[in-house]
């Protein structure tokens, strides 16, 4: 689920599903009816939509799914069209796309994060959409979580990732290289007594709020 960018101060707020089906539904959220959707790019379950203006002004939807693939659509609507189709897709992960998220880069366009089924995190670039690097975050484990992550106490770590174990794991920039290490270790804020027997905290998913001080988590 993803909410839509108004064209107009009167225009109602949209808000945008993915489906099984591989298409995109945008419905009003004054009206709940369907506004338009996105077809003819996926063939199978969509797992993640994200909004983002692009360096050259427009508004663009990106989605990824189950058959690996990464879409991108006009979120312009101003348009007339019902039935909007890609305007690009890339194959960026084998076994499908997990999550995408956007980094900002300080004096340069921003960049995309997806992590995929293949236990790889990729990133890309927003102006010619080509693969920057790709890498393996974790040894044999697959990461389910990706967030963008600024603060001033570590400014060479801007992505932060789960794999279902119980540590947030954190991602080294400039340079995006193998060296990802352990940013904390979540089971010592999590009673023993809550967690099962013979079972291991794990986290599946981490988000940043607007406030670069504050990671949140979901066990």
């Amino acid at each position: 689920m993803e909410f839509l960018s108004r064209s107009s101060a009167g225009d109602s707020p949209l808000v945008a599903f993915g489906g099984s089906d591989g298409v995109i539904r945008v419905l009003s959220m004054m009206t709940w009816k369907l506004v338009r959707r996105y077809t003819g790019g996926h063939k199978g379950s969509i797992s993640c939509l994200m909004t983002f203006m692009a360096s050259s002004g427009e508004a663009l939807l990106v989605s990824g799914a189950s058959d690996g693939l990464l879409i991108l659509w006009s979120a312009d609507h101003g348009q007339d069209s019902r039935e909007l189709v890609p305007k690009l897709s890339l194959k960026a992960h084998d076994g499908g796309v997990v999550a995408v998220e956007l980094s900002r880069v300080i004096g340069g366009a921003p960049q995309l994060i997806t992590i995929g089924a293949d236990k790889t995190l990729a990133i890309w670039d927003t102006m010619s959409f080509k693969e920057l690097r790709r890498i393996k975050p974790v040894p044999r484990l697959a990461c389910h979580s990706v967030a963008s992550w600024c603060h001033p106490r570590a400014p060479n770590l801007d992505i932060l990732t789960c794999v279902k174990d119980s540590y947030i794991w954190a991602i080294e920039h400039p340079t995006y290289s193998a060296l990802t290490r352990p940013l904390c270790d979540l089971s010592s804020l999590v009673p023993p007594q809550v967690v099962a027997p013979n079972k291991k905290l794990r986290v599946f998913s981490c988000f940043c709020s607007c406030d670069p001080r504050t990671l949140k988590s979901c066990f």
